[in-house]
């Protein structure tokens, strides 16, 4: 399955411009991690009713025979007389995977503002290299309100992604798999409890209608998608719980 040229952060059309081929002499991973971690629970902090809630984990994994993809781009599939490269899971004989992560939330009851992060990184020991299936880094911000005796919730959540370019040197050049650049998105949501067997939800994804592309994803995301919905109750158990 010959193809044409394929520019920086697009794939070419009609499907992937490699083969998947399968291996059956793969061994199963052996780990050796180490996690530390606190969680924070605080109450009362500035009124009566406020609250907040955080969680803090590092850790450091060795990790031998571990099973990640590589490309190999002289291969050609039968019948075709132009390489269009073989992509299929093998065993890297030791891998270290390190990285932090944290969530957070202050809560007044009338309003609320979170923090989720990760910083993750891969390293294949034999090479140096970056390893294939390690995210990219992202800091999510939410910020949000209540009213009406909390019967309105509503508020906004902000995505910051960080480039991820840190790939196996097999990969450049190719459609198999490319960087992904740095990108915000912003979101909003807000549920209206109608009464106690009815719930509307509203929800406005990428607002500014970014043009973006996630890690691992040959497809652009989705551009500005809003949806909304509405929850009744037939039963016990109220809408707002469901």
């Amino acid at each position: 399955m010959p193809v044409g040229p394929i520019d920086s952060d697009r794939t070419a059309a009609g499907g992937p411009p490699f083969e998947f081929l399968p291996n059956a002499s793969l061994r199963p991973e052996v780990a050796h991690n180490v996690e530390v971690g606190v969680n924070f629970k605080f109450n009362g902090i500035f009124t009566p009713v406020d609250a907040f809630r955080a969680r803090i984990m590092a850790f450091r994994n060795k990790v031998d025979d571990f099973i990640d993809p590589t490309l190999d781009p002289t291969f050609k599939s039968p019948g075709s007389p132009f390489p269009n490269g073989a992509f299929k899971y093998v065993n890297i004989s030791q891998v270290t995977i390190e990285g932090i992560e944290l969530e957070g939330m202050y809560d007044a009851k009338s309003w609320f503002l979170g923090v989720a992060a990760h910083h993750i990184r891969g390293t294949n020991d034999d090479t140096g290299e970056g390893l294939y299936s390690i995210p990219a880094d992202r800091l999510v911000l939410t910020a949000g309100f209540r009213a009406w005796e909390e019967r309105l919730i509503a508020g906004t959540r902000v995505h910051f992604v960080a480039a991820q370019d840190r790939i196996p040197s097999a990969f450049f050049g190719s459609a198999a798999i490319l960087p992904s650049k740095v990108y915000t998105l912003v979101d909003l949501f807000a549920q209206y409890v109608i009464n106690d067997n009815a719930v509307l939800n509203v929800n406005i994804d990428n607002l500014f209608d970014v043009d973006y592309r996630q890690y691992l994803d040959q497809d652009r995301s989705p551009g500005l998608n809003a949806r909304i919905g509405l929850t009744l109750r037939f039963g016990a158990t109220s809408a707002a719980e469901q």
